[in-house]
């Protein structure tokens, strides 16, 4: 079912990470915040689909998740 990500792969995303940082840390903590709320409604948001998906990763019923 999922798929193991390639060494070259992962490379770019620690790219795009880091690069992300650099955008971040220049940003007003207003900015910040405001970024870490809209995360967290955007989990909040895909709450049912995340729960399955880690119901799927760690075989835990949706209780204990």
């Amino acid at each position: 079912m999922f798929n193991d990500t390639t060494t070259e792969e992962i490379n770019k995303l620690m790219e795009e990470a880091w690069n992300a940082f650099h955008v971040y840390r220049k940003m007003s903590l207003k900015s910040r915040a405001n970024l870490m709320r809209t995360i967290g409604e955007e989990i909040e948001n895909c709450r049912d689909i995340l729960i399955k998906t880690a119901m799927l990763e760690t075989n835990l019923p949706e209780v204990r998740l």
